[in-house]
């Protein structure tokens, strides 16, 4: 064979081993661009979750900055935890002021929007949503709610959730309790076998339109009774045995009463609510204050004093 037909053989053998060796380069170099894809994907997702969980930290470990931040002094930094003088700094427990402020509008939008934005390192997210859900038997129907754009509208959704104690009773414009006795407690009069008991709340001028303000009765223990009621304006009278003014019949009782009392209060004063039991049955009396149109299902004295809430922190992009 000559040498020239020896020299193109080996090019077309090497020609021949350089296919298979381009598809492995070309494979591999497909593997490590998808490793490289996931490997930014996985620090993506790591970064976000990590700061999202450290903004969660500052939210219920710290009380801001300034620590007694309030409505009509916006914080710096962002924290809801309680903060006093004397006793410091609460983490896990939430100042319910502080929770009710974050709708407060501010320059660049919302104390919440803007606060939850910082904390983000003023990351682009279209969605954030700040939540306070019930924890606790007594609590189920609780949901607070604070959130930006549309959680529909995100691809990926990063979250943190922590388990915090939250005052409810004290939250602007959230349910209060104004007033609760038990009538297994001492009776401010009693008449021939007629037992009275009174409370007394102040209702301010413009609350009735407000708010709602409901008589909650709990039955506890007896049998179930006939029981009527009545609010008045406090007139100095400790108690009133001897009739019936502007009493309402309930009618027999189940477990629970509610009435919505609303039309019977007298703004800008003290008012007096008498109950007055017929018969043995023992029952608690509240007088709750919720904002008008609140569901009824929502009218509970259990929400109020300090309970267990779960913190849920989304953003989404």
């Amino acid at each position: 064979m000559k040498r020239g037909a020896k020299a193109q053989l080996f090019t077309l053998d090497l020609l021949l081993a350089l296919v298979p060796l381009t598809i492995a380069i070309g494979i591999s170099a497909s593997a490590m661009s998808g490793v490289a894809i996931q490997m930014s994907d996985y620090t993506s997702w790591y970064s976000n979750n990590r700061m999202i969980n450290d903004a969660m930290d500052v939210l219920i470990k710290t009380p801001g900055d300034p620590p007694d931040w309030n409505s009509t002094n916006a914080p710096s930094i962002l924290g809801l935890a309680n903060y006093s003088t004397t006793a410091g700094v609460g983490p896990y427990q939430l100042d319910s002021r502080k929770v009710g402020a974050l709708n407060a509008s501010i320059a660049g939008g919302t104390i919440f929007s803007v606060g939850i934005k910082s904390l983000l390192g003023n990351e682009t997210f279209s969605y954030m949503n700040l939540s306070f859900l019930g924890a606790s038997a007594n609590t189920t129907n609780l949901s607070i709610n604070f959130a930006t754009g549309s959680r529909g509208s995100v691809l990926n959704i990063y979250a943190s959730e922590r388990l915090a104690l939250l005052a409810l009773s004290e939250i602007s414009g959230m349910m209060e309790e104004v007033g609760h006795f038990a009538t297994n407690a001492t009776a401010c009069c009693s008449n021939a076998g007629t037992r009275v008991y009174n409370e007394t709340f102040f209702v301010a001028a413009g609350e009735t339109t407000t708010y709602d303000f409901w008589l909650v009765g709990e039955w506890q223990s007896g049998p179930a009774v006939t029981n009527k009621y009545g609010i008045n304006p406090d007139t100095g009278v400790t108690c009133d045995c001897t009739g019936e003014p502007n009493y309402i019949n309930l009618g027999q009782p189940n477990l629970i009463i509610k009435e919505q009392v609303d039309g019977i209060l007298t703004e800008n004063t003290v008012n007096e609510l008498m109950v007055r039991p017929k018969g043995n049955g023992e029952a608690n009396y509240y007088i709750i204050k919720a904002p008008a149109g609140t569901p009824e299902n929502m009218i509970s004295p259990n929400l109020a004093g300090a309970k267990p809430v779960k913190v849920v922190l989304e953003v989404g992009r």
